[in-house]
């Protein structure tokens, strides 16, 4: 069976591409040399509409698929694997903030490129007897420059806002599993933390927060493979 990319798919892939050999290849050693992915790239994303290909139309986004962002982050992933990174992720995180509170005004941020995003990657938190969240997460995603976090509380799917940038938040560390330069994986330790409930994640959300985060990844590996050859 033949598979045939639409003429959108296309479009978006073409209109990445030239991004990528334009404004992000020729930049990416620096990244790697600084080890920080700066804001500049992740805006331009934002601004072309790239961010949110995957986000449902209600919630601001394209409403598109998996196709169109396996597309996006092979092309960002021959060019820098960081960049790729952010996009695969951001995009699982973008997801499961939609799918409960899809006219956040953070959620918009994150999908334009001006705030950044982090989400857990370890067992859910718990809440405190005085509604405060304590706790060490690790690794986080982007969590050294994270303005915002997502996190499932303990007893349920539900899902808090945190200010990464409030007193009784530490960042500690870096690195993490994959091992890229400038992809800020390190840990955030919370100390009686305020975080907004956003609710409950609809049956789902989860898995397919879960699904676009793999598929990107997957197709940032391709991309860096490609690169290689």
């Amino acid at each position: 069976m033949a598979l045939a990319l639409t003429e959108d798919a296309v479009a978006i892939r073409d209109l990445v591409r030239d991004f990528a050999k334009r404004e992000v290849a020729p930049a990416a050693a620096g990244w790697d040399a600084a080890d920080a992915l700066p804001d500049a790239p992740v805006r331009a994303l934002g601004d072309l509409g790239v961010l949110s290909l995957a986000l449902a139309e209600d919630a601001g986004g394209a409403g598109l698929g998996p196709m169109e962002l396996a597309l996006v982050c092979e092309e960002l992933g021959a060019a820098s694997a960081v960049l790729g990174h952010y996009v695969a992720t951001l995009a699982g995180r973008l997801a499961v903030f939609a799918a409960v509170a899809p006219v956040h005004p953070d959620l918009a941020a994150a999908a334009g490129g001006t705030l950044r995003l982090a989400a857990e990657a370890a067992p859910p938190l718990a809440r405190g007897t005085d509604g405060r969240l304590a706790g060490r997460v690790d690794p986080m995603r982007l969590a050294t420059t994270a303005e915002r976090a997502l996190f499932t509380l303990s007893g349920g799917e539900r899902l808090v806002l945190v200010d990464a940038t409030a007193p009784g938040v530490t960042r500690e560390g870096r690195g993490g599993p994959l091992g890229l330069r400038g992809a800020d994986l390190g840990a955030l330790r919370l100390a009686g933390v305020a975080a907004e409930e956003l609710g409950a994640l609809p049956a789902g959300a989860g898995v397919r927060a879960v699904a676009l985060t793999r598929i990107g990844l997957a197709a940032v590996a391709v991309g860096i493979g490609r690169a290689a050859v």
